[in-house]
C-alpha cells in the first residue's frame, strides 16, 4: 500500500485498491469532495478529510496512516498481546516463588532435623558420661 496517501496519490499509484472513477466519502462528513485533502486509511481504506480529523491535520503524514478506528483496533490488539505476555511473566514469577518457598521449607526441615540429631547426640553423650 502507498505511504501516507491521499485519494489522488492512490489513483496514481501502481496498486489501486478502488477503481479510479469511484468516489471515496469522508467517514466524518460523508462528502467525497476535496480529493487532495482526503486521507485513505492503510488498513480499512476509508477516507478522512484532513480538516475533519480531531485535531485537524495540516499535511499528509509520512508512512502508513491509520484512521482513529483502526488505530484503536491496533492498540487493543497490542494491549491484549502485552497483557498476555505480562500474565506469562507473572505466572513464571509465581511458579519460581513457589519453588523457592518449597526449597526453603525443605532446607528448614533439614536444618531442624540436624539440630535435633545434634541435641540427641549431645544428650546421649552426657548420659553416657554420667
Amino acid at each position: 500500500m502507498a505511504k501516507g496517501r491521499t485519494v489522488r496519490r492512490r489513483l496514481e499509484s501502481d496498486a489501486p485498491e478502488k477503481a479510479p472513477d469511484e468516489d471515496v466519502a469522508c467517514a466524518v462528513c460523508q462528502s467525497a469532495e476535496g480529493d487532495a485533502s482526503m486521507l485513505l486509511c492503510d488498513k480499512c481504506d476509508k477516507g478522512w478529510h484532513m480538516a475533519c480529523m480531531a485535531p485537524p491535520m495540516k499535511s499528509v503524514p509520512k508512512g502508513d496512516w491509520f484512521c482513529p478506528s483502526c488505530q484503536s483496533t491496533e492498540f487493543a490488539i497490542e494491549l491484549r498481546e502485552e497483557t498476555a505476555e505480562l500474565r506469562k511473566v507473572e505466572a513464571a514469577k509465581k511458579a519460581a516463588a513457589k519453588q523457592m518457598a518449597a526449597k526453603t521449607k525443605e532446607a528448614d526441615k533439614e536444618a531442624k532435623k540436624k539440630a535435633k540429631e545434634a541435641k540427641e547426640a549431645k544428650e546421649a553423650k552426657e548420659a553416657k558420661e554420667a
